[in-house]
């Protein structure tokens, strides 16, 4: 039964990298794409996530890579990272 769990736990850890590696790549290639530019909404329809997590994402990346952000009038957010 152990073996069991462990191939389950690690089949999730792969999953869970597949889809960081997934979104890393969706995210440099809208910020490279936009120079620098990337709104919660853009990233959330390329990476096929709901917006909130979007949003997570971007603030994580803002707090490692040290973006700026804006809200527009419409109460979205849009990063800029300096590329």
């Amino acid at each position: 039964m152990a073996a069991g769990g462990w191939i389950v736990w690690g089949l999730q850890k792969q999953h869970q990298k597949n889809n960081s590696d997934r979104l890393q790549a969706i995210f440099y290639q809208l910020v490279q794409q936009d120079k620098g530019h990337i709104s919660v909404l853009n990233f959330a329809i390329a990476a096929q996530i709901m917006p909130e997590e979007a949003k997570q994402y971007l603030n994580k990346k803002d707090r490692e890579l040290n973006a700026t952000f804006e809200n527009n009038e419409r109460g979205g957010i849009s990063y800029y990272f300096d590329i």
